[in-house]
């Protein structure tokens, strides 16, 4: 065979080759029915939405301290029984009681350097929604009184009931904050924004801000003061457009 056919049949295998891969990417592209993305544009977005809290959620409950574990286990029980009773008939629904913790442990004192052992301590703690927010500093009185020197209260926690609600409008608002950063982008560059490639989203809640605007909240028979602000619901998107 001469040089001049020898060259010819390479330059025939090449050229079938290069066919046969064209072809090969061609069906890539048809089997997942859309065409090669040639670049893609990356958008942040984020909102923020809030309104006013409607729901206070307690976290309070009782302790009791005893020589036996029997005893002090007793005692809290009484103690936080008085404790529901009283919120029960003050207008709190069964069904808004929850067992948040409970405890039994033994306590000690150090005295004159040495470990001396007190009793057997019992904590009782629930976390009780109130739904009237204007009430919660006179449920939080009644259950003082109710409990007594066993009463604790850990925490007070307001929130909007339909928080989720709040979430979708956030995420909205994100979403459409990230799109009219893309379609910014794409009119910089003489482009055209395609359809999303991806999307990835991160939702909280906040909490009650120093220099927010408060509200207070006094029961009008014995005064324990609230201060509750707005809720607010964060949204943050991470969007990625393909360009056409």
């Amino acid at each position: 065979m001469s040089g001049s056919e020898r060259w010819v049949r390479r330059i025939g295998h090449l050229a079938a080759l290069a066919v046969a891969q064209g072809v090969l990417l061609a069906a890539c592209a048809d089997s997942r029915g859309v065409a090669w993305p040639t670049g893609e544009i990356r958008a942040s977005g984020s909102a923020t939405v809030s309104a006013e809290a409607d729901v206070a959620v307690l976290s309070l409950g009782v302790e009791a301290v005893r020589p036996t574990v029997g005893a002090a286990r007793d005692a809290a029980a009484s103690s936080l029984s008085a404790v529901v009773t009283a919120l029960g008939a003050a207008g709190v629904d069964e069904s808004d009681f929850r067992t948040a913790s409970f405890q039994i442990q033994p306590r000690y004192r150090y005295r004159d350097g040495e470990e001396e052992f007190v009793g057997h301590e019992v904590w009782n703690f629930l976390e009780v929604t109130v739904r009237d927010v204007a009430a919660a500093g006179d449920i939080i009185d009644t259950a003082v009184a109710a409990g007594g020197a066993s009463i604790r209260v850990q925490n007070v926690d307001f929130r909007v009931e339909d928080t989720p609600t709040l979430e979708r409008e956030a995420r909205s608002l994100a979403i459409q904050n990230a799109t009219e950063k893309a379609d910014f982008y794409a009119s910089q560059l003489g482009v055209n924004r395609g359809p999303v490639l991806s999307l990835s989203d991160r939702v909280g809640v906040a909490s009650l801000e120093r220099g927010d605007s408060v509200f207070a909240l006094e029961a009008e028979s014995r005064g324990t003061p609230f201060y509750v602000g707005p809720v607010r619901v964060n949204a943050h998107v991470e969007m990625v457009f393909a360009i056409e």
